[in-house]
């Protein structure tokens, strides 16, 4: 068993007897150091499982967001599985001139500009020898004019040769991130019919709610993409926007890409006037406005879309199932001579938060859209589960994820989507099961319909995703419910397993 750990160590166990390998690194674990010193411990973690790809342990790293323009590099290790001896490195911001990559940086590869880590989950392929790489922001996450281009290879999928750590092919989903879009998912490798043959497919959801589909193999876009224009108006002094974005065209969006005043919601006639007025007096509009000093909506939000939590593919119906958040945030960049940062900066959903975002003129405001009332100010759902034909590349079906009870002003149980993190499993029987959403329940839904069959609390909210096993010829699922930081569930530290009957 290899785990990484906070402190950014790699640890190796005897997966029978629990103790550490002792011919791995040192007494089973391997060190690894950041790129640059931390400025506080925690800096530069290991907070995702690694992969594994024929004898070789990759590890990601989450560098922490938006704390500094010279952040550690969000470089990606990989060690030999036996011995702890490390084989390569790979660095999604590229430090050679040669390297193709540097070409989409203007100012010139540096070692100043750190990120591009990969915190979530990787995905291997053994049979092709390759490890697909979902990559993050360069630092920092909402102002980027130390770092003007592209910025290639963050906020993409990158496809490394397992043996050498070469880049096969690569995607960029974002251009010059701004509004921390991460890649936030484990990529779903699946087979797919194409043209009247099976291909090996990777689909990859994103922040944004839009999902694209490669061939695994070559890179090739199994879901044509074009290059749209984005708003180029209202950014702050000195920035660099890309001019275009990728949209994949033909495969439906979990997300809306826009918000307008005319999208105003509320419980009251007054809610909704205020959200409205709030919404006017805001930098508004389509996705990829960019932020401001002003204050700038983002729809989709930097919390939103599936996240880390991820998709699930069934191969019969060839639907995959995935939740999202869908409450827009606003983000604000505040001159740093005015910015006044509460000293008490405990993370929560109804809280702004700040950040610090050193060597640049701004102190960056990241807070949710919410009403007077508490509630957000966009219509729900404010989470959702869907159902994706990824054939067809149409929505079959999309249901409210969650109730609100912790949400609403008043705890009404309304089913109307409560935000959370973690992702969905399907059985064979046609069943998908999740926790999810902040209200602390597990749920099972039918596949077919989006309609749910059965639902348990939890002891702690369920912001995991479920696995199976089998055990004697009964079928088991279990889940951690640990709760989350950002939102309102119960904090705890169970582990919970259900038997399905026959």
């Amino acid at each position: 068993i290899f785990l990484g750990t906070a402190d950014y160590r790699l640890i190796a166990i005897d997966a029978k007897t629990g103790t550490p390998c002792p011919e791995f690194g040192v007494n089973g674990e391997v060190k690894m150091k950041a790129s640059k010193p931390e400025l506080f411990p925690g800096e530069v973690s290991a907070i995702s499982r690694p992969a594994i790809v024929n004898g070789v342990v990759v590890v990601g790293s989450a560098v922490q967001d938006d704390t500094r323009v010279d952040a550690p590099s969000g470089r990606v290790l990989a060690f030999d599985a036996r011995t702890g001896k490390q084989m390569w490195e790979f660095d999604p911001v590229p430090r050679s001139p040669s390297d193709p990559a540097a070409a989409t940086w203007l100012k010139g590869v540096s070692n100043e500009i750190g990120g591009g880590n990969v915190w979530a989950q990787m995905a291997v392929d053994e049979s092709l020898d390759l490890v697909y790489l979902p990559t993050t922001s360069p630092s920092v996450d909402f102002y980027g004019a130390a770092r003007p281009g592209a910025n290639a290879y963050t906020d993409s999928i990158v496809a490394l040769k397992g043996a050498t750590g070469e880049v096969a092919w690569y995607f960029q989903f974002v251009h010059h991130d701004l509004w921390d879009y991460d890649t936030p998912t484990q990529p779903l490798l699946i087979d797919l019919p194409h043209n009247g043959a099976m291909v090996p497919a990777l689909v990859q959801n994103t922040k944004t709610g839009m999902i694209f589909v490669f061939n695994r193999k070559t890179g090739e876009p199994l879901v044509p993409i074009e290059e749209r224009p984005v708003p180029q108006q209202g950014a702050a002094p000195g920035e660099w926007l890309s001019p275009t974005q990728p949209f994949p065209v033909g495969m439906a969006g979990l997300m809306p890409l826009n918000i307008g005043p005319e999208d105003a919601w509320g419980f009251t006639p007054i809610d909704r006037w205020l959200c409205r007025k709030r919404i006017a007096e805001l930098n508004h509009g389509p996705i990829y406005t960019p932020p401001s000093i002003k204050g700038t909506i983002m729809q989709p939000p930097a919390a939103g879309g599936p996240n880390w939590g991820g998709g699930a593919y069934d191969p019969t119906s060839h639907l995959m199932v995935v939740a999202s958040n869908r409450v827009p945030m606003v983000l604000t960049l505040i001159p740093r001579e005015s910015a006044k940062i509460p000293e008490d900066r405990a993370i929560d959903a109804k809280r702004p938060m700040f950040f610090e975002s050193a060597g640049t003129p701004y102190v960056v405001k990241l807070e949710t859209l919410l009403s007077p009332l508490g509630a957000p100010c966009t219509a729900p759902p404010w989470a959702a589960l869907t159902a994706v034909d990824l054939v067809s590349g149409k929505i079959r079906w999309e249901v409210p994820l969650g109730s609100i009870e912790k949400l609403a002003p008043v705890p009404i149980p309304w089913e109307l989507g409560a935000p959370g993190a973690g992702g969905p499993l399907i059985t064979a029987g046609g069943l998908i099961f999740i926790g999810y959403a902040m209200d602390d329940k597990f749920r099972a839904v039918d596949l077919l319909t989006g309609k749910t069959v059965w639902e348990t609390p939890l002891p702690a909210g369920g912001m995991a995703t479920p696995v199976t096993y089998e055990v004697n010829g009964e079928q088991y699922v279990v889940l951690t419910a640990g709760g989350h930081f950002m939102y309102h569930s119960t904090k705890g530290d169970s582990v919970v397993a259900y038997k399905l009957k026959h």
